[in-house]
């Protein structure tokens, strides 16, 4: 008897010595990765508030006084990054409303197991994840339908995200159908239950889902890029890279006429371009942090 217990004893020492070990590891691991990642930021927004005379004399370093300059001059009326804001901003709204409006109807739709066709349907939206149209094809579907220099371009072709199609489709699935058919005996039809009840109480995974579809309208440079052509309609990403790759990244011909000795370099102005577009997404996700964790995970594990 004493025996048994002095060898628990002596392996329940091991197994804790070995997850204290696994803790330091892992703790020490994500110290480092948040490091990389943070630091890259911190370097940016940091010396983007030095102002230009300071540049001048002691080179890109961190700014004895911190000036507000070149973000009034990215930002000021008449700027091509103004209205790249503008026009970021309408597509990220419109955009993620249009996307989280056919991708909650669509799986509505499909996590009924009463509707005809649903195995087709299920199988031509997974078939959608692993064959895509190519690039070819579809520029030449965007070109057909008149798309091309509108910013519908940028919102119709990428409407529906099929993997966000299937986590809502779990979450609508795993809902009490009590609910639907108390609505049904009061006289509720389905779009009355999808707006009334499935809805309301599917806030997590539809915030969850309108977040990543808002980050990817947000970030959209590619499709921009190819289908318009007018710099009036241009997103701030396609305008960034304008920026970044320019080596005299003057904004527009506003910026042209302030004084010499205002304006920033081109190191300077370029991460004062970059903030522009990192900082606005970043402030959404405090928001909506609280429903992330538990719309992806209940979207995606039950069903």
């Amino acid at each position: 008897m004493v025996k048994h217990m002095g060898a628990g004893i002596i392996r329940y020492k091991k197994n804790n010595a070995g997850k204290v070990v696994f803790d330091s590891v892992n703790m020490l691991f994500m110290i480092l990765l948040v490091i990389i990642t943070v630091l890259p930021f911190l370097y940016v927004l940091v010396f983007s508030f030095q102002s230009p005379e300071d540049y001048r004399t002691r080179g890109l370093a961190f700014p004895r006084e911190f000036s507000l300059n070149n973000y009034i001059l990215l930002l000021s009326r008449g700027s091509k990054v103004l209205q790249s804001f503008q026009v970021t901003v309408v597509i990220t709204v419109a955009g993620a409303l249009i996307s989280i409006i056919l991708t909650t109807m669509l799986a509505y739709g499909i996590s009924k197991k009463y509707l005809p066709g649903r195995t087709f349907f299920v199988t031509f939206i997974f078939i959608t994840m692993i064959v895509g149209g190519g690039l070819i094809p579809t520029y030449f579907m965007v070109r057909a339908t008149g798309l091309t220099n509108t910013l519908w371009s940028v919102m119709i072709p990428n409407a529906v995200a099929a993997f966000y199609v299937f986590i809502m489709r779990n979450f609508f699935a795993a809902i009490p159908p009590e609910l639907e058919e108390s609505a049904r005996m009061d006289g509720a039809n389905d779009i009355r239950i999808l707006f009334r009840i499935i809805i309301p109480v599917s806030m997590p995974v539809i915030a969850t889902i309108g977040l990543f579809y808002a980050v990817e309208r947000w970030n959209t440079f590619f499709n921009a890029y190819i289908y318009i052509t007018n710099t009036k309609l241009h997103p701030l990403q396609v305008v960034l890279n304008s920026i970044i790759n320019s080596h005299n990244p003057a904004v527009d011909p506003a910026m042209a006429a302030q004084k010499a000795m205002m304006m920033p370099s081109a190191d300077i102005l370029r991460m004062s371009a970059i903030m522009v577009t990192i900082l606005p997404i970043m402030l959404v996700y405090p928001f909506l942090q609280r429903f992330f964790v538990k719309g992806i995970m209940i979207g995606s594990i039950k069903g």
